[in-house]
């Protein structure tokens, strides 16, 4: 009886700390990308920094915590399976009336894809997100 109770703790003490780290790394990378005849955007969150990348010309930010735990709030709203068919709301793109966009978040070593929308006017279950990465690359 000892035995299976030490076990029972053993094992639930292992998913606890397994459901933890699953939580705490919610992505290992987002990139937004923004793109158009002479002009490229990429903005690229990698563990507590930020690259931002403009026509070649880079800066690097530190992300603060609050605004780490911001974006894994947004992530866990949004499904990944569900991200490449989200409905884009404009397609001014087409035209070369906005920069094409979109937003690339890779977990666990698979990289989930949105679908090209305006720059400026991303789908609705992202806007939020894509708003708080723009913000990014702007120092605090």
């Amino acid at each position: 009886m000892k035995k299976t109770t030490y076990f029972l703790l053993v094992v639930l003490a292992m998913c606890f700390t397994a459901v933890s780290a699953q939580k705490s790394s919610g992505f290992d990378k987002i990139t937004y990308k923004a793109e158009t005849r002479g002009t490229q955007v990429q903005i690229t969150l990698e563990g507590d920094e930020v690259v931002f990348n403009r026509n070649g010309q880079q800066k690097k930010y530190q992300v603060s915590y609050v605004r780490k735990a911001k974006i894994q709030k947004l992530l866990s709203e949004v499904s990944l399976n569900a991200l490449k068919t989200l409905e884009v709301p404009s397609n001014k793109r087409s035209s070369d009336a906005a920069l094409q966009a979109r937003l690339e978040i890779e977990q666990r070593g698979v990289r989930y894809t949105s679908p090209t929308f305006d720059e400026g006017n991303p789908p609705t279950k992202i806007k939020e997100l894509v708003h708080l990465l723009l913000d990014l690359s702007k120092p605090e």
